[in-house]
């Protein structure tokens, strides 16, 4: 059977994003 995971990757992906925290990419407020 198929297991879910994290895939334990989330590091590698935001490495290059211009600005991260604990894994999440952060982005300017658009909402007025």
């Amino acid at each position: 059977s198929d297991v879910v995971t994290d895939g334990g990757k989330a590091a590698d992906i935001v490495v290059n994003a211009p600005a991260t925290e604990e894994n999440f990419f952060l982005v300017p407020k658009v909402v007025e």
